[in-house]
């Protein structure tokens, strides 16, 4: 798997799996090895069993940075994430901080999206020791009654990652698994499209 054009060219990961086993709810949990290479020499491996896999047939491919930054810039986090390429499926990320040739593996997580609909995960890096992360569902809002498309917007699992003695410290700023802001918002102003 090749990285995207802000990483090094020559930087790539080859993914193989090692092993996998179904739930008693089809959900595939795999064990893996990663081979991190960086100007073509392997520079890390690790193995990582992945849960909740979704799909055996997903496609793997990555992303420096994080998408809400404009610049192009090379960024010492990286997230490889897998899934299979179409609307509401869901796909799995792993979040590595790459410095100096760590590849330590900081979260992983899952997003869905299905027409604009779905969860995502937002992230805000503060410097390269500091990440703040999110949790954001944007639903229909089924007792809307204007033309226009008004949507519910929940945030939860609000998290910084600090990077103390030579690991990455995960710490819940909100309580887990519960929606601590709610609001109701039009599809295009989530979305950022003008009206």
């Amino acid at each position: 798997m090749s990285l995207d054009k802000d990483l090094i060219e020559n930087d790539w990961v080859l993914i193989q799996l090692l092993g996998k086993k179904y739930t008693k709810d089809s959900i595939l949990n795999g064990d893996y090895r990663f081979d991190f290479y960086r100007n073509d020499s392997l520079v890390k491996q690790a193995h990582f069993t992945l849960e909740n896999l979704f799909e055996e047939n997903g496609e793997w491919y990555a992303q420096s940075g994080f998408k809400y930054e404009e610049t192009s810039k090379y960024s010492s986090f990286l997230t490889i994430s897998n899934g299979y390429p179409a609307c509401g499926y869901a796909h799995k990320h792993l979040l590595f901080d790459i410095k100096n040739n760590t590849f330590n593996l900081i979260y992983d997580y899952e997003t869905m999206f299905d027409g604009g609909w779905g969860s995502n995960v937002e992230f805000f890096e503060i410097d390269d020791n500091f990440i703040i992360s999110r949790k954001t569902n944007f639903w229909p809002n089924e007792e809307s009654t204007s033309n226009e498309e008004i949507g519910v917007e929940e945030l939860s699992d609000s998290i910084h990652f600090k990077f103390i003695n030579n690991k990455w410290i995960e710490t819940y700023i909100t309580p887990k698994d519960t929606i601590y802001k709610s609001r109701k918002i039009s599809f295009n102003k989530f979305h950022n499209i003008q009206e």
